[in-house]
């Protein structure tokens, strides 16, 4: 889903009401505003988010209920949050944006950010109860405290949570393009998403990670995909045009965690052998990338030097 078409960043929230100060603190507001309009712009966007996730999250954890106005405010910071996430407006205004699918914003509002595949079958259930306690209260201190799902135990739903990237920890995702090759930056290292060819425990089935064919029976099928998840690298690129990579693991590190679950411009896997991109798909279950962002996402590692000669390129495109 699209908030909007573009980057244009309006958080419509007034700096007093983001800022840790009282609005009527104003002496302090001023010097505070003053110290934040000297950062660069992306240091005070990611501010900026920061202190939006600390409004949605205090008001998440405590155990007492919203009065209407507050849960409008929550609503109108949450709608922020996923029409920009960290980023800001100024450098790539026309660039167009990808918002998380519904069904995860329930995992970007909660302070734990519990895996929103989980979090929405919970939901289910508390709309079909018919509570006239906000949801969250509901999952976690009122009436649905004790409910306990056959196909989402609370087990998994307590320990499956998502991490959400701080600035400083993005820095090791981002990667940049050297001579063809995918490179992180941070470490200088190219990205490599293939087993380790050195560990004896891998067969060579895990070193080739073997797509399905139309032959495959239900069995093969199942073991390949398997094959694939245990090495299934994710990636998204932000309207800045960083482009970030991470291994994935359900539950705990998906396409949200890059970007705090704010706005993307492409999302989804790829596979990639010492540097050198070997397939790219537009695969995400965050983020629904359709083929104006996937094309785009090409073109821009093509002109980079990204050589698409023997890359497998998803379906969806080709």
């Amino acid at each position: 889903m699209r908030l909007s078409g573009n980057c244009v960043w309006n958080n419509g929230i007034p700096p007093h009401r983001i800022l840790k100060v009282p609005p009527n603190s104003a002496h302090r507001a001023q010097k505070e505003l003053a110290t934040l309009s000297s950062l660069p712009a992306s240091k005070w966007s990611e501010t900026l988010q920061s202190a939006r996730l600390s409004l949605i999250h205090s008001q998440n954890s405590t155990n007492e209920l919203l009065s209407h106005t507050q849960r409008w405010k929550r609503a109108e910071t949450l709608l922020s949050l996923l029409g920009k996430g960290c980023c800001s407006s100024a450098l790539m205004d026309d660039t167009p944006t990808l918002t998380l699918l519904t069904e995860h914003w329930l995992e970007l509002s909660d302070e734990q950010h519990r895996y929103g595949s989980n979090l929405v079958e919970y939901h289910k259930e508390w709309l079909s109860s018919n509570s006239p306690q906000p949801f969250f209260y509901w999952l976690d201190y009122g009436a649905g405290k004790d409910v306990d799902l056959t196909d989402r135990p609370r087990t998994r739903l307590e320990s499956q949570k998502v991490t959400y990237l701080t600035p400083n920890q993005r820095k090791s995702y981002l990667v940049t393009i050297k001579n063809g090759l995918l490179i992180y930056a941070e470490s200088n290292l190219p990205v490599h998403t293939l087993p380790n060819t050195d560990d004896s425990n891998n067969s060579p089935e895990e070193e080739q990670l073997p797509d399905p064919t139309p032959t495959d029976t239900p069995t093969e099928r199942l073991r390949k995909k398997a094959l694939r998840n245990k090495n299934k690298y994710i990636y998204v690129t932000d309207p800045y045009q960083n482009l970030y990579v991470a291994k994935k693991i359900k539950g705990q590190f998906h396409h949200s965690s890059f970007l705090n679950g704010g706005a993307v411009c492409a999302a989804g896997g790829l596979v990639v052998d010492q540097g050198k991109l070997k397939k790219i798909t537009p695969k995400s279950g965050h983020y629904q990338t359709d083929k104006m962002h996937f094309e785009a996402l090409l073109n821009w590692l093509a002109g980079r030097g990204v050589d698409f000669g023997e890359v497998k390129v998803s379906d969806f495109l080709r």
